[in-house]
């Protein structure tokens, strides 16, 4: 089952629970719960039923998106701090590299200069 085929048919299931929202509620419930005439409750009930049917099922109240908000916020952020471990973690590669050639050079330039350096023998210091 590919991913567009899991979003359409968890779309297809949130439509089905959106057009059949006003089941999810008991009107006995909570006329019970405020202390209210049931008459009341269901006059109200189905206000909003057709508010919401008029709107074509869509919320009334839109989602609270703070905690939304501070999930993506808290994901960036960790975005943000794994780019800045990501960097950290190349530049420390690169100043490796660079101590490593540095080091080789040096013994190369030793190596070179011990061969290339003029041999004192004794025979130099003989005097005739």
């Amino acid at each position: 089952m590919t991913v567009e085929e899991r979003h359409l048919i968890r779309a297809q299931k949130l439509q089905l629970i959106e057009s059949d929202f006003y089941k999810h509620a008991s009107i006995n419930e909570t006329a019970r719960t405020l202390d209210l005439d049931l008459d009341v409750v269901d006059q109200i009930f189905n206000f909003w039923v057709l508010k919401r049917k008029s709107n074509r099922d869509r919320p009334l109240l839109p989602p609270k998106t703070t905690e939304t908000e501070r999930l993506s916020q808290q994901q960036q952020q960790d975005m943000e701090r794994m780019k800045l471990f990501v960097q950290l973690r190349q530049d420390l590669e690169r100043v490796r590299n660079l101590c490593y050639m540095v080091s080789r050079r040096n013994y190369h330039d030793r190596i070179f200069d011990c061969e290339n350096k003029p041999s004192t023998s004794n025979s130099d210091f003989v005097s005739v």
